[in-house]
């Protein structure tokens, strides 16, 4: 079973689908297959650096996670 990314209570994704994770003024990007589609993540509570950042985060791990077979 593939390791999905919790983004917000109750949505989840598969961070192989993620090509890119964009700030723009208080909102996330979330682009997905190939960049055909965005998912924002508008008004975000606290700093959008620190949501995207922390986004990222648990993509790189879960990814390595499966390059490594953990």
């Amino acid at each position: 079973m593939e390791q999905l990314v919790k983004l917000l209570p109750g949505v989840y994704l598969d961070p192989a689908g993620v090509n890119v994770v964009r700030v723009a003024g208080e909102n996330v990007f979330v682009g997905l297959d190939g960049g055909e589609h965005f998912l924002c993540l508008a008004s975000v509570a606290g700093s959008v650096d620190t949501v995207a950042e922390t986004l990222v985060s648990r993509i790189n791990a879960v990814l390595a996670e499966r390059h490594h077979g953990v």
